[in-house]
């Protein structure tokens, strides 16, 4: 390496960069020798950081529905379109009165049929009744009196002591004949049948001039 002096600068300078050129060279010699060794000074190795994600997109807004549409107005409402709206109108109001008046009949009806049969599970009633009842030709039945039976109350029938021969019960002229549908009764042998009216039982005998005697008696609590 040659260095050219300028006579024009100052010595002091020209000294100093001597000196650091001095200080310099063991290090050129390393770099030297280095390279005469035909070895390679390392590349750094420069890192390559991956790009960050992009951000997410935000979710989409959820989808409203239309709004249903609306249907148009009458362009032009007469008076007659007003008559015919009142007479539907008062058409179903009376429909409506008529039948919450049949379901009021119906409760008051239910809650009659009640207080009967409380009073007459609690009360007894003011009046007794009693019948008799005879066959005046084997084979022809006869119909029992028309005795009324209160709710609440059985009919008892019972075969007269006096019968030399038995009673037959049906609920029809022909059932009375009918030996697999009729009821026998003995001499003195009774039976009570839920019925509310004497009338709907007939009677046949063996014997003319027998029969049976009828009355009403409180049915028994369940």
């Amino acid at each position: 390496m040659k260095f050219r002096f300028d006579a024009t600068v100052p010595v002091r300078v020209t000294l100093e960069v001597t000196a650091k050129l001095l200080d310099m060279l063991p290090v050129l010699q390393d770099i030297r020798e280095i390279l005469s060794m035909g070895l390679k000074v390392p590349t750094p190795r420069v890192i390559v950081r991956p790009a960050a994600p992009p951000p997410a997109a935000p979710p989409a807004p959820p989808v409203v529905p239309p709004a249903p549409p609306v249907p148009p107005l009458p362009t032009e409402v007469t008076l007659a379109d007003i008559l015919t709206a009142l007479t539907d109108m008062t058409k179903k109001i009376e429909d409506i009165y008529e039948d919450m008046a049949k379901k009021t009949d119906d409760i008051y009806e239910k809650i009659e049929n009640i207080d009967s049969a409380l009073d007459l599970r609690f009360t007894n009633p003011n009046s007794w009744q009693h019948d008799h009842k005879t066959v005046t030709t084997p084979g022809t039945p006869v119909k029992l009196p028309g005795i009324v039976i209160p709710n609440g109350y059985a009919l008892v029938v019972r075969a007269m002591p006096t019968n030399s021969g038995n009673i037959y019960l049906g609920n029809s002229k022909e059932n009375a004949q009918d030996t697999s549908k009729r009821i026998t009764l003995a001499p003195d042998e009774s039976t009570k049948l839920e019925v509310d009216k004497a009338s709907v039982i007939w009677i046949d005998a063996d014997n003319a001039g027998e029969g049976v005697e009828i009355w009403s008696e409180k049915r028994e609590a369940t």
